[in-house]
């Protein structure tokens, strides 16, 4: 009886080794991409002589996959993307960055379940303020679109 006791007691020990394992493993933390009906990476490029700080960001629909930084360096490149997460369900939402000139730039994105996919560029930074957000790519269901800040 001892003997089957001890031999339950490693057992489970061994189970709580490999569910713990499973849990702070990279995979487990790893981005919803390839289930995703919908999911857009952003790449944004800073090619300006400014510091950008993250205001405000949300997902209106579905979820982050990589968040936005919240402080970037003048010509630094960086990341964020989200994804859905429910049946025949789209991603939106929108990431606001000051500039340490006072000015600001907003992008909005929705890659909706059904429909083209869309892209609000605005800021106070843009057109008269001296710079323009230069996008490429962005259209398909996992989308992936390049923003690029400049001098006009």
């Amino acid at each position: 009886m001892q003997r089957m006791l001890l031999t339950f007691r490693l057992f489970a020990g061994a189970l709580l080794v490999v569910m713990a394992m499973l849990v702070i493993s990279p995979a487990a933390h790893a981005a919803p991409m390839a289930s995703a009906a919908r999911s857009t990476s952003v790449t944004f490029r800073n090619k300006t002589t400014h510091k950008l700080t993250l205001r405000y960001s949300e997902v209106f629909s579905g979820i982050w996959t990589l968040r936005p930084k919240i402080y970037v360096s003048p010509t630094e490149e960086f990341y964020w993307g989200t994804a859905s997460n429910g049946f025949m369900t789209g991603t939106s939402g929108i990431a606001w960055y000051d500039m340490d000139n006072g000015k600001n730039v907003i992008v909005k994105w929705n890659n909706p379940y059904v429909g083209s996919n869309s892209y609000s560029l605005s800021g106070t930074a843009l057109g008269a303020g001296g710079f323009q957000l230069v996008r490429s790519g962005g259209s398909g269901d996992n989308a992936q679109v390049t923003l690029t800040l400049q001098p006009n």
